[in-house]
């Protein structure tokens, strides 16, 4: 999954096309795609009835501080950051500070795309930020 020729390490993709590729309609059902089954894993997982999705989604909550993470909510974690289960804390911040990086609103030509690529940080921050609690508990920072 590495850019081919640039040299650069894995990139966010969707259905096989790089981030940077997808129109903002693109980018936004995938946001919605991935915000509400973030809504429903934690009760699925807990074998709960799925909470209405007009509740906050796990990446509006502050991430967890001190607490494990359940296998579902790990591995999407993970995910986000494009990372498979498994991966050690220095590669979880690498990646972060990478993805970060590559996505910043900053370099993003339009509103439109500043405000996605701006969700896409803050859904990065909010993984790294929960795995890094969850190693933290785990005692292995």
């Amino acid at each position: 999954m590495s850019d081919k020729g640039t040299g650069a390490g894995p990139s966010l993709t969707v259905g096989g096309r790089r981030v940077a590729q997808l129109s903002d309609a693109e980018l936004e059902a995938e946001a919605t795609l991935r915000r509400n089954a973030r809504a429903r894993a934690p009760q699925l997982q807990a074998g709960r009835t799925p909470a209405p999705l007009t509740q906050p989604r796990p990446a509006d909550r502050p991430a967890p501080v001190g607490k494990l993470l359940v296998r579902r909510e790990l591995e999407q974690y993970l995910a986000n950051l494009e990372l498979q289960p498994g991966a050690t804390l220095d590669a979880i911040r690498e990646q972060y500070f990478r993805l970060r990086e590559r996505y910043d609103p900053r370099k993003q030509a339009s509103d439109d795309k500043r405000q996605v690529a701006q969700a896409l940080v803050d859904r990065l921050m909010s993984a790294y930020e929960a795995l890094s609690a969850h190693y933290e508990a785990k005692g292995e920072i």
